[in-house]
């Protein structure tokens, strides 16, 4: 029902804001090193 759906969600959300901030550690790093 709804309720699973929004867990989905919810759990995906985490997903993704995790992966933008491994990118976002990347990419700050990759700043620092002159990449």
């Amino acid at each position: 029902g709804l309720v699973r759906v929004s867990v989905l969600q919810a759990a995906g959300g985490k997903r993704l804001a995790a992966r933008d901030f491994v990118a976002g550690r990347a990419s700050l790093a990759g700043t620092r090193l002159g990449v």
